[in-house]
């Protein structure tokens, strides 16, 4: 395979390109009202601007005026809003009454600034020190779907949190660099695009950092993000972890009637563990 010149890679315009080009290729933001029904928009404010979050209550108790024990931070996927976020799966979680913070990455919904991989670690240091700061002696746990496991994973890594939920996370810089849907450039680009991805971002080796509890929900036959790059992930986590495989299921697909019984099952661990003295 031909390689491009080196000098290429050392062109600040060229890796700009690159740059945007792998925000092009992974992200999938939008900025179209969404109808929150009775989630509460709070912002976050940070010196490149103003972060969105969307926040509801999953309640433990008889009231909303119950005092809050936990904390559920949760970033969506490549394409998704936290308009759209409920307060899954904290609902499971019926002794535990648990705030949920579902976080725009920039470029997305309100969030100010561009959509870009570049700033998803800044967005999630701000977030994390704003929740800190409002709950310092609760419980924090982090929830990622898809793309946002990164985050997750970015946060799990440097921070202590009481649990962590991920489904199909993604090792994205090796999935750009050896999958053939992203190898469309003859001389290696996807390699190159590949090394866009932060290395603060790089999640298999944040998932070496991680200590935390962690409950992987895999979709068996995923095409987005085939199981094979998902285990990449399992097989470094640092911490204690269960893994639920959904049976004969593509990324998107809902748990199927016959397994949703072990699947609480698998939840209520996590809420066990986040409430555990131990954590």
């Amino acid at each position: 395979m031909f390689e491009p010149p080196s000098d290429f890679t050392h062109d600040e315009h060229f890796m700009t390109f690159l740059s945007r080009l792998a925000d092009r290729l992974i992200l999938q933001p939008t900025t179209h009202p969404i109808d929150t029904e009775e989630r509460e928009q709070k912002w976050i404010e940070t010196p490149g601007g103003k972060i969105e979050t969307w926040v509801c209550r999953s309640t433990a108790g008889d009231s909303c005026a119950d005092p809050v024990q936990a904390v559920l931070i949760k970033f969506p996927g490549a394409g998704g809003r936290a308009e759209r976020a409920r307060a899954y799966p904290a609902h499971l979680w019926t002794d535990i009454e648990t705030e949920v913070w579902t976080v725009n990455q920039r470029g997305f919904g309100g969030s100010a600034g561009e959509a870009s991989l570049q700033n998803f670690a800044e967005s999630c240091d701000a977030v994390m020190s704003a929740i800190k700061t409002e709950f310092p002696d609760r419980q924090i746990v982090l929830y990622g779907n898809s793309l946002g496991c990164i985050s997750a994973l970015y946060l799990a890594a440097r921070h202590p949190v009481a649990g962590v939920f991920l489904r199909n996370p993604p090792p994205l810089s090796q999935m750009i660099a050896t999958r053939p849907r992203y190898a469309w450039w003859s001389f290696g680009g996807s390699k190159l695009i590949a090394k866009q991805v932060p290395a603060a971002l790089d999640s298999i080796a944040n998932a070496k950092q991680c200590s935390s509890p962690v409950l992987f929900v895999c979709s068996e036959q995923d095409r987005v993000i085939p199981p094979k790059f998902q285990q990449m992930i399992i097989d470094s986590y640092g911490g204690e972890f269960r893994k639920f495989v959904i049976e004969k299921a593509d990324h998107h697909h809902r748990i199927p009637e016959h397994q949703e019984a072990e699947y609480i099952g698998q939840v209520k661990w996590l809420g066990q563990k986040i409430t555990s003295p131990s954590n």
